[in-house]
């Protein structure tokens, strides 16, 4: 299998490589001259330390204490202003109550999503919209196509197999959720909470039942029960753009490019924020090699090495601090690049 091939057959050949950097830049997004993009980065250290030194001795660092023997930060609160409290009741008072098939179907009416499901062997779209939509209904909301046709007047369990064996496909789900996504990203509405270029992810698990309890996994954190984890990508427009499933016991920093990179919308993510478990060194690594700057939230961070190399500890304070720890040296790194 693909998976436990060795490392280097998921590289492009050197060959290649070498071809492609003779014809041209390379699509990186970081300087591919080492020598100069060393010396870059050690600007950039030296600027951040010293703005660092001098809010630290200003006292101007909000939130963030120094000391001989590390740093603390005091964790933000979760804040729901006033105003926001009482609008929330009369927001609410002004949404009808709606049926979910009636508000699928206006969705489908607003968007044509249904028109990612494609028929696998001619390509149409399907003709029966209802059945789709209540079959793609039964997935989502882990109901079953035999119990959803117990109680969808006009609808049987064969016109509900028919339609999900034919037309309901991953690729038809990834299609369709980047339709909703890009329908979303277009109301005016979503500009006032953001622009798209900043998102988050963070991997949430479910237990598992039924026939499905069997090829689910086992993890302590979680208890006794089978289950698997779901890490969903969200922009700060506030649209679920991409959402990968994985086993129990993975990690979601080896998933994060993924959805930064095959979300199929028309997004353009510029930062990414993650916790402790979306966080990588390699994460880092290619994150910025590609253009995304990961922004982690590490629980521990005093204790979690960071190679660091030459630079001047611009006061007292931010030297003690021990912001980095190990080394690594720029005549190692070159002949690697």
């Amino acid at each position: 299998m693909m998976r436990f091939q060795w490392f280097e057959s998921f590289l492009i050949p050197t060959p290649t490589f070498e071809l492609v950097r003779e014809e041209g830049p390379l699509p990186v997004a970081v300087e591919t001259d080492v020598e100069i993009y060393l010396q870059e980065q050690r600007t950039i250290l030296n600027k951040g330390l010293s703005d660092l030194a001098r809010l630290a001795e200003a006292g101007e660092l909000d939130d963030v204490e120094l000391t001989e023997i590390g740093f603390n930060v005091t964790p933000h609160k979760a804040a729901l202003p006033d105003i926001a409290r009482s609008l929330k009741p009369k927001v609410e008072s002004r949404l009808p109550p709606i049926r979910i098939t009636n508000m699928i179907l206006e969705v489908d009416a607003r968007t044509g999503f249904s028109n990612a499901f494609t028929h696998l062997r001619t390509g149409r779209s399907a003709d029966n919209k209802l059945a789709l939509l209540t079959a793609i209904l039964a997935d989502g909301i882990n109901l079953g196509l035999t119990r959803m046709a117990d109680v969808s007047p006009g609808l049987t369990m064969r016109h509900l197999a028919w339609v999900h064996d034919w037309h309901i496909r991953e690729e038809g789900y990834t299609a369709a959720h980047a339709i909703l996504i890009n329908a979303q990203r277009n109301l005016s509405l979503t500009a006032i909470w953001g622009d798209g270029s900043t998102s988050s992810s963070d991997g949430q698990y479910f237990q598992a039942g039924g026939p499905g309890e069997a090829i689910g996994d086992l993890n302590a954190r979680y208890g006794s029960n089978r289950g698997a984890k779901f890490s969903r990508f969200t922009s700060d427009q506030y649209g679920a753009f991409h959402i990968i499933t994985m086993s129990a016991n993975a990690s979601e920093a080896i998933h994060v490019l993924d959805g930064l990179l095959y979300h199929s919308s028309d997004l353009a993510i510029e930062t990414h924020y993650v916790d402790t478990g979306g966080v990588s060194d390699m994460g880092f690594a290619l994150c910025h090699l590609l253009g995304f700057q990961l922004v982690p939230r590490l629980r521990g961070p005093s204790a979690r090495a960071r190679p660091r190399t030459r630079w001047h500890a611009p006061c007292s304070s931010i030297a003690s601090a021990n912001f980095a720890t190990g080394h690594s040296k720029a005549s190692s790194i070159a002949p690697q690049a």
